[in-house]
């Protein structure tokens, strides 16, 4: 995918950050996608579960808890997310 650079130098220095935070949800979704690719063929996971959409949901859920933790300070939101991130990973692909 490609973008376009901004012209400003605001605008371009904010751009980097948002390229930069996208390389490291990348590299975290594919942690997650090869975790969970080797989990289904261990069978520890259900065989029709999609690696690729398991870690998206499952990363999606972390980052939104994650902010909501600090932003009430509550970070046994984040301690508790286990189950519902297992649930979201073990649904399969529709």
């Amino acid at each position: 995918m490609s973008h376009r650079q901004p012209r400003s130098r605001t605008v371009r220095t904010a751009w980097r950050g948002v390229s930069q935070n996208r390389e490291i949800l990348t590299a975290w979704q594919r942690y997650f996608r090869d975790a969970i690719a080797e989990a289904v063929l261990q069978e520890r996971v259900p065989a029709g579960v999609d690696p690729d959409a398991a870690a998206l949901r499952a990363l999606s859920y972390l980052q939104g808890v994650t902010l909501m933790a600090k932003a009430y300070d509550r970070p046994a939101l984040v301690a508790e997310a286990g189950t519902a991130i297992r649930a979201l990973i073990e649904t399969p692909a529709t």
